[in-house]
């Protein structure tokens, strides 16, 4: 899965830099599985990972793969990077 997400965000980028697709219009949110949904909207609301493993009573270095594989899907780096393209490509509605 990782190396699918990354061909859509490659494909996201230079259809976007053609003008031909919006960013909004590329599936990335399709590459993102429920479980990372869940926890980007904790990250949206400033939880620290500690305590989103307390939420979904999972331990924090599982809470850690999660927001890497986040990160890699929408080629972010930091957690404010990720809310930002995540409302960005309007992944965050509705929390």
């Amino acid at each position: 899965m990782h190396i699918h997400s990354e061909s859509l965000l490659s494909e996201c980028d230079v259809r976007s830099e053609y003008g031909r697709f919006a960013e909004s219009s590329c599936l990335v949110s399709e590459a993102l599985t429920a479980r990372e949904y869940d926890i980007l909207a904790l990250i949206s609301r400033g939880l620290s990972n500690k305590r989103i493993a307390r939420a979904f009573e999972i331990s924090p270095e599982t809470v850690k793969s999660h927001v890497k594989h986040i990160f890699l899907k929408l080629a972010v780096s930091t957690r404010a990077e990720a809310v930002s393209r995540a409302g960005s490509l309007g992944l965050l509605r509705g929390w």
